[in-house]
């Protein structure tokens, strides 16, 4: 095969990169436009980043060019998680993200419970993950007290707050933001992401063209429909190999090369140009028809 074996780590490494970059901006874009995070699709930078890493490798697979694979696609996915984050950020301080009932309800739970902790009314606390059935209850009423009008106003509060706060925090609430944000399912392409950049990448190309029955055991051929021939570059010991492309096949063509197998009894032309020139006549051409000058003659 065309480049197989011609590559080393930095050109990997480099595939890899370039990989993981492609990836990243296609499921930022995705953000940006849908609003949706697309975890899933960590999965698919896996394989941009498997595909990089095998091209730079040259083929060749390994346990190098895998572990390499992944740890690229390790660091791509938690960047580009990092940057879809920031989209909803900006999204949602810029008043294109509805704040929907339910988080302002949890806005107003939070302060209901502060008020009620300072005025030290008693509460019949549940557990440490949802506040106490009297804050809720007085969040609720206080919510559906409002109209339209009062409602927006809250939501308009709300964000300023919360990008007041972002900005008072800096990196803190990006840390914080990032680590709530990143659930088991996230974790769960993480991973997948790692496992398809390392089966890519240390998949040995020539090994799995043989395993489909493009090329055989021995790596000498390809054909497929009379169109395509690979054979060994030169004869020499190159571990490259050339991809050589024939004429479109056609019954024609097809029934003058059965013919000229027949003929040569499968023998290449270079096979026939030597035992003619020990016999001392001039080889027959490659379709198997005798010369012009045969014929004259």
């Amino acid at each position: 095969m065309k480049g197989y074996g011609e590559g080393n780590f930095a050109k990997a490494a480099l595939g890899g990169a370039m990989g993981a970059a492609v990836g990243a901006m296609i499921w930022v874009m995705l953000a940006f436009f849908t609003g949706w995070q697309f975890g899933i699709f960590a999965i698919v930078l896996g394989g941009f980043v498997g595909f990089g890493v095998g091209q730079g490798w040259g083929g060749r697979g390994g346990l190098a060019a895998g572990v390499l694979a992944g740890s690229i696609a390790l660091v791509g996915v938690l960047a580009a998680h990092y940057g879809v984050l920031q989209v909803a950020i900006d999204q949602f301080f810029s008043g294109e993200y509805e704040v929907d009932d339910e988080l302002m309800l949890d806005h107003i739970a939070w302060g209901v419970l502060e008020e009620f902790e300072a005025a030290e009314v008693e509460m019949t606390y549940v557990d440490d993950d949802s506040y106490p059935p009297e804050v809720w209850a007085e969040a609720e009423r206080r919510w559906a007290s409002m109209d339209e009008f009062e409602r927006a106003e809250a939501r308009e509060a709300f964000i300023a707050q919360a990008e007041t706060d972002a900005e008072n925090a800096g990196f803190f609430f990006d840390l914080f933001a990032y680590l709530f944000t990143f659930g088991f399912f996230d974790l769960l392409c993480l991973g997948l992401a790692v496992s398809t950049a390392f089966k890519i990448a240390s998949r040995n190309a020539l090994e799995a063209a043989v395993s489909r029955g493009m090329v055989t055991e021995d790596g000498l051929s390809l054909t497929g429909n009379g169109s395509q021939q690979m054979r060994k570059s030169g004869g020499t010991e190159s571990s490259g190999f050339t991809l050589l492309a024939a004429a479109p096949a056609t019954p024609l063509r097809a029934a003058e090369g059965a013919a000229a197998e027949k003929a040569t009894g499968g023998l290449s032309m270079r096979e026939r140009a030597l035992r003619a020139a020990a016999a001392g006549s001039p080889p027959l051409p490659e379709d198997g028809r005798e010369t012009e000058q045969r014929r004259v003659a």
